[in-house]
This record gives C-alpha cells, sequence and structure tokens, in this order.
C-alpha cells in the first residue's frame, strides 16, 4: 500500500505537471490550472499553469522524499501517514500556485 502513496502517485503527479511546465496545454476546461483570470487571457493562462505545473512536480518530488523517510522511519505503520503527506503536498501546490496567479 505504500509504494502508491510514496512513489506512484508522486510520479503520476510528476507526470501530469510536465505538459504545464513545458506550456503544451492550450486553454481549456479540462485540465490545467482553470480559474476565471487563467481562462480569461492566454498569456495569463501559460504563465499561471507553468508556475502550477512546477509546484505539483516539486510536490510530487516532496512526496516521494518525505515518504521514503516516513516510511524507512515507522515502516508499515507509514501507511497511516503517506495519504496525509499527500494531500499537504497537493493542497500546498494549489496554494502556491493561487499567491502566484494574484501577482499576474
Amino acid at each position: 500500500m505504500s509504494r502508491l502513496y510514496d512513489v506512484w502517485l508522486p510520479l503520476v503527479l510528476i507526470a501530469v505537471s510536465i505538459p504545464l511546465v513545458l506550456e503544451a496545454v492550450p486553454p481549456n476546461w479540462i485540465y490545467g490550472f482553470r480559474t476565471a483570470k487563467t481562462m480569461s487571457n492566454p498569456q495569463i493562462w501559460y504563465e499561471a499553469n507553468r508556475h502550477a505545473g512546477a509546484n505539483l512536480m516539486a510536490a510530487g518530488i516532496w512526496t516521494m522524499v518525505l515518504g521514503g523517510k516516513i516510511a524507512g522511519h515507522f515502516g508499515a505503520r507509514a501507511n497511516a501517514f503517506l495519504p496525509l503527506v499527500l494531500l499537504v503536498m497537493v493542497l500546498g501546490s494549489a496554494a502556491v500556485s493561487l499567491l502566484q496567479l494574484r501577482k499576474m
């Protein structure tokens, strides 16, 4: 179970973030950092999604690092902590992305 939260889901976050960082995702209502502000201007869309992708990538990397440390320290008991680590990292990534968007 712990491999799901400290390896596989963080890798999915990193994989999903790569097209955003590369500005390969055009404005749409399905995939990307979608707000009224990002949808109003393509320039803001690409910049905000580049930042959001980088933040999400960092969240995935930090989740793997912290998840590995927690799993190494707590063993099987780590399963109780790893979903929380993933959730905190993803929410933190979204919060930082929203703060960056306010400056655009």
